[in-house]
């Protein structure tokens, strides 16, 4: 959507449209997460002495 889209747009559209979308990145990240927890790295902070 350009900038020209929304502003024909009324305000209730343009946050329904919002709504959709984050829910679907959402629905996304958490497809992700439960895909796969194989590739996590787990981290630990280093100490200042690397010997």
């Amino acid at each position: 959507m350009t900038p020209y889209d929304v502003e024909k747009k009324s305000f209730h559209d343009v946050i329904r449209l919002y709504s959709d979308v984050r829910a679907m990145q959402i629905r996304e990240t958490k497809r992700e997460n439960d895909k796969g927890n194989d590739n996590k790295v787990i981290r630990r902070p280093a100490g200042d002495s690397w010997f």
